[in-house]
């Protein structure tokens, strides 16, 4: 049997990276003796490489589905039913894992959807088809039966992790990747109330071997030329009770001698008892980029999200990296259905003093999607009337009032091509890919080269800083007009002052001006340093 296995990007998914998921059920099926292959491409690129996918003739396609790709790929699950009728096609993922059901009722070109953990499932239903067995013994497993749809329940999660083979790495060769996806581990120790990981995974933390961990970065480095990681575990430090296991995984890169770079997931908490030395050590194995999960910078969102770190946590996060080569990032979620002028307030005061007061993290929303506390909460309280992402009401209808207008504001400026998206770039896709050239040119000893980064650095961020600023007059006055008596036309001079189109395009093509400046000069030194993401 051929198996095609296929992510859909949409504009609302990034296609500089990998499909983890669909990449270790690929190299499981393959050691299975399968013949898969494996695509990641967007929806257009897909329609233009169809003749390749009809020439493969695969008896059985996999799609990964999310909540933000879901109508992308039904718009190629039909494409591809309309070239290859006879295919059989299966769904997993997110999305299929808790609406497994209602996937199959709403397309019916969907033969089968997984829930949970792909890599038995999937192998199961393989040989359930291939010898014509019947499906009750497929784990996780939603498939048509005269006319019914029938749910198997999800068994055990996978104990061993180390049994596992690498993942396949077709997407990061064929699509030219400069950052393979990795992971330590599977699973989550906390229960953040707008996320579904300890549901998903079953309250369950699985980690993998340092060793073999480390086994597979250095094949990576060494068969596909790829030295720059993203470490995708929910945190890093994982399971939280011990941190030798983060001590043996740097010594064994650095044993090797292996010349990475690495970013990864921490939980604010870990400011508790990360030692100095531990975090150097990190660093000097690789780590060149953290992005801490904060959401919040009161106490009344951090019990919202049901946040185990505090405020003081927060800071210190920040604190104890400096003075180190690690670039911080925030994970920040400043509007959700209980925020109240006061928790927007110190939202503002936090980004503004530690320079993330960007468009993105003013206008971020919580999402809701099933899985997960909030989403019950709001079911209960009747704040939830539809089944999107954003469906849902504000407690304070001035602040829904204020987020709309937000909202919809950004939206019109990511149509021109200078809104929040762009500058998500820069303060952190850009900026990320500094991080991990400067630790880089680090372990290669190019002194030259890392200081024309360093100084690049600087100049972003000086005038990122400078539109921090603007950003964050900008939302304190929508606030106070947002708290007294809302009016729009005040609201529009406000914007048109602080954020017009004119403005934000200047700021944007002086970054763009700076960054092909530098690029270009890294080029005469050497042409095989890129900072481009």
């Amino acid at each position: 049997m051929k198996i095609l296995l296929c992510i859909v990007y949409s504009k609302e998914l990034d296609e500089r990276h990998e499909d983890i998921g669909l990449c270790s059920i690929s190299a499981f099926l393959r050691s299975k003796g399968f013949h898969v292959k494996l695509i990641g491409y967007t929806e257009n690129r897909i329609i233009e490489n169809i003749e390749q996918i009809i020439d493969f003739e695969p008896d059985i396609i996999g799609f990964s589905v999310y909540d933000l790709s879901k109508d992308a790929t039904y718009n190629i699950i039909q494409v591809m039913k309309n070239q290859l009728s006879g295919t059989k096609i299966v769904i997993g993922g997110y999305y299929p894992t808790y609406y497994a059901k209602q996937a199959l009722e709403e397309n019916k070109l969907i033969d089968y959807a997984i829930k949970g953990e792909g890599e038995f499932a999937f192998y199961k239903l393989m040989l359930a088809i291939k010898d014509n067995n019947g499906f009750e013994n497929v784990p996780g497993l939603a498939y048509r039966e005269r006319n019914q749809i029938k749910e198997n329940d999800i068994t055990e999660l996978i104990e061993d992790l180390n049994m596992l083979p690498f993942p396949s790495r077709d997407m990061l060769i064929d699509n030219k990747l400069k950052i393979a996806q990795v992971y330590s581990s599977r699973g989550c120790i906390r229960k953040c109330s707008f996320c579904c990981s300890n549901d998903f995974w079953k309250g369950k933390w699985r980690g993998r071997l340092p060793a073999d961990f480390v086994d597979e970065l250095e094949i990576i480095v060494n068969t596909c030329h790829v030295n720059k990681f993203f470490i995708i575990d929910n945190s890093f430090e994982d399971p939280g009770y011990n941190l030798k296991r983060l001590e043996t995984i740097a010594h064994e890169i650095i044993n090797r001698n292996l010349k990475i770079s690495y970013h990864c997931n921490f939980r604010a908490e870990i400011s508790r008892k990360m030692p100095k030395e531990l975090l150097v050590l990190l660093a000097e194995s690789g780590l060149c980029s953290i992005l801490f999960g904060y959401e919040a910078a009161n106490m009344h969102d951090l019990k919202v999200y049901n946040k185990y770190a505090t405020i003081e946590d927060n800071v210190n996060a920040i604190e104890m990296c400096n003075g180190l080569p690690i670039t911080i990032q925030i994970g920040f979620i400043n509007f959700n259905p209980y925020s109240t002028f006061e928790s927007l307030r110190k939202n503002l005061e936090f980004m503004e003093h530690y320079h993330h007061c960007t468009m993105y993290n003013i206008a971020s929303r919580v999402m809701i999607f099933s899985g997960t506390e909030m989403k019950t909460s709001l079911k209960k309280e009747g704040l939830l009337y539809d089944e999107t992402p954003f469906g849902y009401n504000y407690r304070e209808p001035r602040i829904a009032a204020l987020a709309n207008y937000i909202g919809s504001y950004m939206k019109t400026l990511n149509k021109t091509g200078y809104g929040p998206d762009r500058f998500y770039y820069y303060k952190v896709n850009h900026s990320n890919m500094l991080a991990h050239e400067k630790k880089l040119f680090y372990h290669e000893n190019k002194q030259l080269e890392y200081e024309i980064i360093n100084s690049h650095e600087a100049r972003i961020n000086e005038i990122l800083c400078s539109f921090d600023h603007d950003n964050a007059n900008w939302f304190r006055l929508l606030l106070e007009l947002s708290e007294d008596n809302w009016n729009k036309k005040y609201a529009d001079i406000i914007m048109n002052k602080y954020l017009n189109l004119d403005l934000v395009k200047q700021i944007a093509l002086a970054i763009d001006k700076e960054i092909a400046n530098t690029h270009a000069r890294l080029k005469e030194i050497n042409s095989k340093y890129d900072i481009l993401y």
